[in-house]
């Protein structure tokens, strides 16, 4: 029986053999002869050389299945990425500010060298611990920082030497420094940093950057980035449109909103440090504090002339409008200290004593005043200032008559409600009566400049305080995104709101300057910065202009003002309304 079996199989094998042989035989002498020709060599190799070329062809096979398995990867990886972008996201479910607030790890964890997105990780769940948890349990926040530059060389405007390297003068130090600042104790942020450059950047002078920057931090650059198209309507011919190198950074925010957890995108002069995300992020866990407790709907409030309202309660749909703000700010040289007169908004007086609630609702009487070193003391750039004077700070894109202050609601579960008790709010915002309007008590409310000062309007340029720059967390982008910017922040743009994909009109302080993000004009968003105005946390709200040089131009002379004058003024109209809110108490006790 097994004979037979045996024979059996030996026959069949026989058969499939020849059956092989004449298959083989039709495709390389019948059908493809010069694969004949090519076995034939391949058989008169020696056996080391065979084993060699099939190795080298099962190598080839297994690179080919890798590369599809990648491609199907970053393809799936990047429909996710777009689709975020259109996903039904509530303001109530993310409390972006409670899940990032206090990211700040140990360092433990191995650092990358190289940008999330070309790592291909996952991005992280949104945190639900508390600003209270253990630190130690939280991954560190990711942080893209994104510097716009417009010239490799200083071009001699604007109080400059002309051919001065700015790149290793200015860009270099003032980025080094702020990335230190951001991945060092207690923040411990992990940072990557992305250049949008007019210029060609040359591999040597990429290599200046790549050495000068902290160990871990990875680098992306954008050169050559300068927009190219018609600059007016009426022109015929493309040139390059210098102002809208501003809005290069939004397609950089899209392409990488999967892989970081907050977008920082400034000019290269601006110093933004670890403290300000830091703050940034406590400020806005409060914002989400406020807006969970804050009800539905509420009556529209009364705009400016009439009674204003500037305390009391607020409702979702206002407070979700509200987002950290900041102002630009310089350190005063000798000279400009000499030359610097009464600013013509002076007429309050500045008021540096602060009544303060203490834990146990004790009302205490404090003279503070403002605090330079979270701006603008930089003891490791020798060009910078260091260790500046309260009095030696100064800022020129805001003034107390455009200034408007409110008391906002209280958060019951908040541990630190003073942060955000009065506030003063940013101008910018274009908002009908309706239910998203926020009014704030104006300074000038009761004729405090005399009868015949008019409040100005919101969107009047001097009192704007454009940034120089913007941040925001993920889950803000694609709030204002998706629901408060009609516009949208990221490309493409399209028509009626924008007109040749964005590059007409729109100038640098309408992409980098929050013209867009924080104004009501046409593609405006609307967002309402708030500015603490607890001594505590105001200093915090500045931003240092490294460059130093507006103080200098002639045509700002007369805007410039030291912080510290403008914080008393502040003080002032705070307490004005107050004693408008404790006579609205007593007239209705009477009532």
């Amino acid at each position: 029986m097994v004979s037979s079996i045996n024979r059996n199989h030996g026959t069949r094998g026989k058969e499939c053999t020849g059956h092989v042989d004449r298959i083989y035989h039709t495709v390389t002498r019948k059908k493809f002869p010069f694969l004949g020709g090519i076995v034939d060599r391949f058989e008169i190799l020696p056996l080391s050389v065979r084993i060699c070329c099939v190795m080298i062809g099962a190598l080839w096979k297994f690179y080919m299945l890798y590369l599809s398995v990648r491609f199907i990867s970053e393809y799936e990886s990047s429909i996710r990425s777009s689709s975020t972008l259109h996903m039904d996201l509530s303001v109530e479910n993310n409390t972006v500010g409670v899940e990032a607030a206090n990211h700040t790890v140990s360092q433990d964890e191995e650092s990358s060298s190289y940008l999330y997105q070309q790592a291909q990780q996952e991005p992280l769940a949104v945190l639900t611990e508390t600003i209270d948890s253990n630190v130690d349990e939280d991954p560190p926040l990711r942080v893209i920082h994104i510097l716009t530059s417009n010239a490799e060389y200083q071009n001699g405007r604007r109080d400059t030497v002309k051919g001065v390297d700015r790149l290793q003068e200015v860009v270099i130090p003032n980025l080094v420094s702020s990335v230190t600042t951001m991945i060092s104790p207690p923040y411990n942020y992990h940072v990557d940093v992305y250049l949008i450059l007019a210029y060609k950047l040359k591999p040597d002078r990429r290599l200046l950057i790549e050495k000068a920057l902290p160990e871990g931090v990875g680098l992306d650059v954008w050169d050559d980035a300068m927009p190219i198209g018609y600059n007016l309507p009426e022109h015929d011919g493309v040139s390059e449109i210098d102002r809208s190198l501003a809005r290069q950074h939004r397609f950089v925010m899209k392409d990488k909103l999967e892989y970081y957890d907050f977008f920082s995108a400034f000019e290269d002069d601006m110093r933004i440090t670890g403290g300000h995300i830091s703050h940034y992020l406590e400020v806005s866990a409060e914002l989400d504090r406020i807006h969970d407790e804050a009800p539905d709907k509420l009556p529209k409030e009364a705009k400016y002339p009439d009674d204003e309202q500037f305390h009391g309660p607020m409702s979702k749909v206002q407070t979700r409008r509200l987002i950290p703000g900041f102002i630009r700010a310089e350190v005063l040289d000798e000279a400009s200290i000499k030359s610097l007169k009464s600013n013509p908004d002076t007429i309050l007086p500045v008021d540096l004593e602060f009544d303060l609630e203490d834990e146990d609702g004790t009302i205490t009487t404090q003279h503070r005043t403002f605090d330079p070193v979270p701006c603008c003391n930089v003891s490791d750039v020798a060009t910078m200032s260091a260790n500046p004077r309260h009095d030696e700070a100064m800022l020129w894109e805001t003034g107390i008559l455009g200034a408007n202050v409110r008391q906002l609601p209280k958060s019951s579960t908040s541990s630190k409600s003073e942060i955000l008790d009065w506030v003063l709010l940013q101008s910018g915002p274009i908002i009908a009566r309706n239910q998203k309007y926020i009014g704030g008590y104006w300074s000038g409310r009761n004729n405090a400049f005399g009868p015949d000062v008019e409040k100005p309007s919101p969107k009047t340029p001097k009192y704007f305080a454009q940034q120089g720059g913007w941040m925001a967390t993920r889950e803000q982008l694609i709030f204002m995104h998706n629901y408060e910017c009609f516009a949208g922040i990221f490309p493409p743009y399209d028509p009626p709101q924008y007109n040749n994909d964005g590059l007409f009109s729109n100038n640098v302080e309408f992409w980098s300057g929050g013209l867009q993000v924080y104004g009501g004009l046409y593609a405006g968003c609307n967002m309402q910065r708030v500015i603490s105005l607890h001594p505590d946390h105001f200093s915090k709200h500045f931003l240092y202009h490294t460059s130093n040089n507006k103080q200098k131009g002639a045509l700002l002379k007369d805007r410039v003002m030291k912080v510290n004058d403008f914080y008393g003024q502040l003080n002032s109209v705070v307490k004005a309304a107050r004693r408008n809110i404790e006579q609205e108490k007593a007239s209705a006790t009477v009532l």
